[in-house]
């Protein structure tokens, strides 16, 4: 016999951790912890700057983005969807960037120092950059939102650079004889680690609340991964360089943070919280402000503020703008679709409204409708006196006609029967089903001979025949009329007489209407068969 005994234990909840999925593994914890001791007891017994120094930073460096790729992708196999493929994009960014690090370090075991640059390697710690991006992106599940939040990315990052270069890179990327590709390319490591860090912090904000604790550790290691690129940037210009720098640290670091926030992934899935708090809203212009006051620190001080800082705030200006004008389109957006809802819930109130107080099958006012507008028209009798009658009508051998040709014949007598008693009152009457082949008719303000008339007419009118599916049927109706009395008549009394009269009008042969009267209870009554049309 088939079970789903599988599908629950994948998502069994461990004991005393409620709602938080299926335990998450320690492994991450454990590696990360002896390659930090190693990488410090390693630097501590090898002098620094040799090669013993450069390779064995380099193993441990390598060994911890190794570590953080099988992380995210077992992260990846925990889940599914767009969270199995984001992990999966970030573990491969994890992986080129290790197999990156291994061919660098196989430079520096063939004595092959300083390392050529540019190299193939950088081709391969640059596609960290696409990948994590990529990966973060298809984590926050952003859906008509991820413009704005790329652009509030990019707007981040734009004015970090601004800021960086005013304080560190500009002075250090200004060294003479150094080709225009290879400064790009040196420059390209602190741009892609901070658009990675400012994209997963922006996004932090706006994705789900299950996947913001890996994504806050995934952010917090690649800021690591920022300082420990941009620290090797400067110190291999100014010729600084060395194994044990805090470079390596931050390397060693971020990737254990990455491998921890693959290690917090949540598998069960949530609904996502689409409510932005009025920090992330301002988010991305508290850089731009900083970034802004470090070119005009530029300008007073040396009275320019060069050629990068200001095709890069040239571009900040345009990015705000892009920004701007998606915020207006999907306020613009987010309006209509509120307008839609609104009237969809309006029509969806109607509808219930109307399914409340009218019979599904026939369109008629059910009941409680009916009930409701008989106790109102007797309110107004007792200051206004007007003329009042309640129909009773019984369909004579429904029964019948159901068991002969069947209920979807039934049904289709019934809505054929109230077509009719429409046609017999007027727009201001109520007609109503009060439930199986029972109707009813409230005339309002219609005198004496006009109700009389009425009666006649529904009786010689639903005594004809109707044809179903080459069948014929012929619903013929009893009818009970009662009419209001002077003085203070409850509602259901009104009814209930009515209901005596077409019980009357069954006993004395059925398809004619009886008019109520007092010595009806002691089971006389005066029959009115249909006088024959014309």
């Amino acid at each position: 016999m088939a079970t789903n005994a599988g599908a629950e234990d994948a998502g069994t909840t461990p004991p005393g951790r409620p709602g938080r999925g299926p335990a998450a593994p320690r492994w991450p914890v454990v590696l990360s912890v002896l390659a930090l001791v190693g990488f410090f007891g390693w630097t501590a017994v090898v002098p620094p700057g040799g090669i013993e120094a450069t390779v064995g930073g380099g193993v441990i460096s390598t060994v911890t983005a190794a570590v953080a790729g099988v992380a995210c992708l077992r992260a990846g196999r925990r889940t599914a969807g767009a969270d199995r493929a984001g992990w999966s994009l970030l573990g491969a960014g994890m992986f080129c960037w290790a197999a990156a690090n291994v061919v660098w370090q196989s430079y520096v075991l063939r004595h092959i120092y300083p390392v050529p640059f540019p190299s193939g390697t950088d081709a391969g710690f640059l596609s960290l950059v696409p990948l994590s991006v990529a990966g973060v992106f298809a984590l926050a599940r952003l859906g008509r939102s991820g413009i704005r939040v790329l652009l509030d990315g990019v707007i981040i990052t734009g004015s970090l650079l601004v800021v960086s270069w005013v304080t560190v890179l500009g002075p250090t990327f200004e060294v003479p004889g150094q080709s225009a590709f290879a400064q790009a390319v040196a420059l390209a490591y602190p741009i892609g680690d901070v658009a990675i860090a400012s994209m997963v912090f922006v996004v932090l904000g706006r994705s789900e609340r299950r996947n913001r604790a890996a994504l806050g550790l995934v952010g917090l290691g690649m800021l690591g991964l920022a300082i420990a690129d941009s620290g090797f940037a400067y110190l291999s210009q100014s010729g600084q360089w060395s194994t044990g720098t805090f470079a390596n640290v931050g390397w060693i670091v971020g990737f254990m943070l990455v491998a921890h926030g693959a290690r917090r992934a949540r598998a069960a899935p949530t609904a996502a919280n689409e409510r932005l708090a009025s920090v992330w809203l301002a988010l991305p212009y508290l850089p731009l402000a900083v970034a802004v006051v470090s070119a005009v620190a530029l300008e007073i001080i040396h009275g320019s503020v060069g050629t990068v800082v200001l095709v890069l705030v040239t571009l900040l200006v345009m990015f705000v703008v892009a920004r701007q004008i998606v915020a207006l389109r999907d306020n613009v957006v987010l309006t209509r679709d509120l307008q839609k809802m609104v009237v969809d819930l309006q029509q969806r109130e109607e509808q219930l409204r109307f399914l409340a107080f009218h019979d599904p099958l026939t369109g008629l006012a059910n009941r409680a409708l009916f009930q409701d507008r008989l106790a109102q028209a007797l309110l107004v009798r007792l200051r206004t006196p007007a003329p009042l009658a309640v129909l009773y009508i019984d369909l004579d051998g429904f029964k019948d006609i159901n068991d002969r040709l069947g209920h979807a014949a039934g049904d289709t007598v019934l809505v054929r029967v109230a077509d009719q008693l429409n046609t017999c009152t007027r727009s201001g009457d109520t007609a109503a089903r009060l439930g199986g082949d029972e109707f009813a008719l409230l005339l309002d303000s219609v005198p004496l001979p006009g109700v009389i008339a009425i009666a006649e007419r529904i009786v010689r009118t639903l005594g004809q025949d109707i044809v179903i599916d080459a069948q014929t049927a012929r619903p013929a109706a009893s009818v009970g009329v009662a009419f209001h009395e002077t003085g203070d008549t409850p509602a259901g009394d009104l009814l209930r007489r009515a209901d005596l009269a077409m019980y009357a009008a069954k006993l004395q042969g059925k398809s004619r209407y009886v008019v109520y009267e007092p010595h009806l209870r002691d089971g006389i009554a005066t029959v009115h068969p249909a006088r024959p049309s014309g």
